[in-house]
């Protein structure tokens, strides 16, 4: 079993194909008590850009509490844009697609 916070990143690596944005908006709207460290950890070594973009993303879309004290500077976010939805919106901070649907921050 998961701690949450693996359990977020496991989740993220899901979207857009199994888990729709929408459920992980809503998932990610709930997670008030990630632990920053771990999460921290965890951003830096998974191998997915996509999931290190969305789980940054998310956590200001949500103005989550723990977000202030993630270091994205240590966080590779790679180069150039992920077309995650066709046609979605570009977030010009994480270049990610996103559904035009979903505000940037709510």
């Amino acid at each position: 079993m998961s701690v949450p916070e693996r359990a977020w990143i496991e989740l993220l690596a899901d979207v857009p194909h199994r888990i729709t944005f929408e459920m992980a908006d809503a998932i990610g709207n709930g997670l008030r008590a990630l632990r920053p460290a771990l999460l921290q950890r965890l951003l830096e070594t998974v191998r997915s850009v996509k999931v290190r973009r969305l789980a940054l993303w998310f956590a200001d879309r949500h103005t989550q509490p723990w977000r202030e004290r993630l270091e994205p500077d240590r966080i590779d976010l790679g180069t150039g844009n992920r077309t995650l939805v066709p046609k979605g919106r570009l977030d010009p901070t994480y270049r990610i697609t996103y559904p035009r649907g979903l505000d940037a921050s709510g």
